[in-house]
């Protein structure tokens, strides 16, 4: 157990790099756009950003860089690279776009980028391309959690629980487990953005997410670890 004074210095700091983003996911809680938002930070702001995490206490916090779409920001690698040379650790939650690619992705890690975070929100390309809005992503998602595996990431998996998905929970924990994936976040929807429209599950399917057990749709998935938020193998998620 690590000594860790959260009354000092938060552990992890999420940064919305952008609210650009090239899908139009129906819980997005940023309400992201295609292009980025006037006012948005520049580099310079950035790095100012990131030379105050490196001025506190040791381990500084994680920087996730998020958004929006981090990887639409052409200056991420330059940030990445600043955070290195100051000491402070960087994961990324990206969208899978054709931004996902290897020669970014090789840039970023030679950075010391070691963590990635994706979402999946169903264990069938038709739950989760319901979601998600854009054809062919659910297969997109589970490649791009082979190319980043192999390019020697982490991988995170965060699962948004909401009525379109709530009774696949059980099978996604299957594919993930399949996949290699060692870190599966599940969280419920908070209704805000685009997601205010979106039906909340009802109690005895929170009871059941809660508890993790498979919603009696006949599914014979694995329970990892009987709660909401499953560090699998140990390992801690981002």
């Amino acid at each position: 157990m690590t000594d860790e004074r959260f009354d000092d210095q938060p552990r992890l700091v999420f940064w919305e790099l952008t609210k650009a983003c090239p899908l139009a996911c129906v819980h997005c809680r940023a309400v992201a756009q295609s292009a980025p938002l006037p006012g948005e930070l520049t580099t310079r702001e950035g790095m100012k950003l990131i030379d105050e995490l490196a001025v506190g206490p040791t381990p500084h916090p994680i920087l996730v860089l998020t958004g929006g779409d981090c990887l639409t920001r052409p200056d991420i690698v330059e940030l990445a690279t600043h955070a290195k040379h100051r000491a402070v650790s960087v994961a990324i939650a990206p969208s899978v776009s054709a931004r996902l690619a290897d020669p970014l992705l090789a840039q970023l890690r030679e950075q010391g980028v070691s963590h990635v975070s994706l979402s999946l929100d169903g264990a069938t390309a038709t739950t989760h391309e319901e979601i998600r809005q854009v054809p062919g992503h659910f297969r997109a998602t589970l490649d791009a959690i082979g190319r980043l595996r192999e390019a020697g990431f982490r991988v995170q998996i965060n699962t948004a629980v909401m009525k379109h998905n709530v009774r696949e929970l059980a099978d996604i924990a299957v594919l993930l487990h399949g996949a290699g994936v060692r870190v599966w976040e599940v969280f419920f929807l908070v209704n805000v953005g685009r997601g205010d429209k979106i039906d909340d599950i009802d109690p005895a399917e929170a009871e059941d997410v809660c508890n993790f057990q498979p919603c009696n749709n006949g599914s014979k998935g694995e329970t990892y670890n009987g709660h909401q938020l499953c560090y699998v193998d140990g390992q801690e998620g981002i």
